[in-house]
């Protein structure tokens, strides 16, 4: 081996070795240098985004619900994320994210000049992160002076500007009432239907998430019961139920929705209770351009407007329930109502064949309705009782049905000849006034081949009718 060469390589390794520690020293100090103000410059851009971020939440959510208690007796508390808990002694706010539960007495929660609220006993309500109020038990009264949204078990509810509804909630339904203004009720299904004044619809567990479900049935006035009860009385709901005929009077408003002033809007193609046979449709108008319209809006949805024709237009509007409730409402410039007026369009039901005769529609039925009977508690369609439950029976003679519901509730009793079903005061299928059951008769394919309908009057007890006791029939489950 040539150790000379060997010598000679290794001083050549270690001049380059040399060169290149002694390149790096003097560039080293402006290398970190550079880093430093790299890291610097980031810190400050991404510390600003954080701090932007943060405070635009704790911004959003410095308005909050002022909560006070209604007496010295109340037991209230709020819940914050995280499920701690802090009992209301004096001046609180509800925020977003937080809940609030009241044990004992009731609870008044204000956000000045756009909502006042009431929570009572065992009440639970969460102020959920996108604004809407959710409700998970008891009784809640809300006076709106702008849009609401809350969430029940099984429905939710769109509480219209200027309205005042009650809420209440247990396990077995959803109940609104209405005293004034205007409030959409949809169950879990999207299935909808539009509250007027003076009027109450209640959404069971059975029938929250059923698609099938007709909601407009369920429509009633307001009870006696309820206007009597210590809720209504402690809420003052007597003094809104007299604003809202006070001003159906001074205006000539009814119930059907004759507009507060007529003649701002027309339609090109719509007609009030009329059938249409598409799940959705378009509308447009014309509205006078002298009354300085602003916004036309169906069911809180906006139309477009064209300023210089003086038309609007609504795309793709739902129409596939039974009985569609169309909202409008027609503001000026100054954000003022115009006019308030609904119309009902009906759906012509795949189940059955719209006939047109002379301008008038009929339900036909390719069967023979005779073969779909009712045998209990009587042969007529029509049955009085102060009972509080009632057996309703059948019988099919069409041996190619295979299946029968009764309000959306298929029924397990069915033999492919006979059924029955339980009408009971408990499970809130059967109230005091006019209780309509609607039977649906279906073939193999899950077609409705006819439909028919049971009436039952419930009198109060101790009226003039004779009172009738209704036995269980064999039937284990209660529908």
């Amino acid at each position: 081996m040539d150790w000379n060469l060997v010598f000679n390589y290794l001083q050549m390794v270690r001049k380059r070795a040399g060169s290149f520690w002694k390149y790096l020293k003097d560039y080293i100090v402006p290398i970190i240098w550079l880093g430093l103000i790299v890291l610097l410059i980031y810190s400050v851009f991404s510390g600003s985004s954080t701090n932007e971020t943060a405070n635009s939440i704790k911004y959003e959510n410095q308005i909050g619900l002022d909560v006070t208690l209604d007496n010295d007796l109340t037991d209230g508390y709020i819940v914050y994320p995280g499920e701690n808990k802090k009992k209301i002694e004096g001046a609180i706010s509800l925020y977003k994210w937080e809940r609030i539960l009241v044990k004992e007495g009731s609870v008044s929660l204000d956000f000045p000049s756009v909502w006042n609220f009431r929570l009572d006993k065992n009440g639970d309500v969460k102020y959920d992160e996108n604004g809407d109020l959710s409700l998970k038990s008891s009784d809640f009264w809300a006076n709106t002076e702008s849009k609401l949204t809350i969430n029940m078990e099984y429905a939710k509810v769109f509480v219209w500007e200027n309205s005042h509804v009650s809420l209440s909630q247990n396990e077995v339904e959803s109940t609104i009432y209405l005293l004034s203004g205007t409030a959409e009720v949809r169950n879990l299904s999207w299935i909808s239907s539009v509250l007027w004044a003076g009027q109450k619809v209640a959404v069971s567990r059975l029938n929250a998430s059923n698609d099938n479900f007709d909601l407009s049935l369920q429509k009633e006035d307001l009870d006696d019961f309820f206007q009597s009860s210590d809720w209504f009385i402690k809420n003052n709901g007597s003094s809104f139920l007299a604003v809202n005929s006070e001003e159906q009077n001074a205006s000539g408003s009814t119930e059907s929705g004759t507009p507060l002033l007529d003649g701002v809007i027309s339609f090109n193609d719509l007609v009030d209770e009329s059938y249409v046979s598409s799940d959705s449709i378009n509308i447009s108008g014309t509205y006078v351009t002298e009354n300085n319209v602003s916004i036309i809006s169906l069911n809180w949805v906006e139309a477009t407007l064209d300023e210089v024709e003086g038309t609007f237009d609504f795309e793709w509007v739902d129409t596939g329930s039974r009985e569609n409730d169309l909202v409008f409402k027609v503001y000026d410039d100054s954000n003022d109502l115009l006019s308030k007026f609904i119309y009902v369009v009906y759906h012509q039901w795949w189940e059955a064949d719209d006939v047109s005769t002379g301008g008038f529609n009929v339900k036909h039925y390719d069967v023979d309705g005779s073969k779909f009977t009712f045998t209990a508690p009587t042969t007529k369609d029509t049955f009085s009782t102060s009972a509080t439950f009632v057996t309703i029976k059948g019988a099919v003679l069409e041996k190619w049905v295979t299946k029968v519901s009764v309000n959306g509730y298929d029924l397990k009793s069915f033999n492919g000849s006979t059924w029955r079903y339980h009408a009971d005061v408990r499970y809130n299928n059967l109230k005091t006034g006019t209780n309509i059951y609607e039977v649906k008769y279906f073939d193999s394919t899950g077609k409705v081949i006819y439909i028919n309908n049971f009436k039952i009057v419930k009198k109060l007890a101790g009226s003039s009718i004779v009172p009738t006791t209704e036995t269980y029939s064999d039937e284990t489950s209660v529908q």
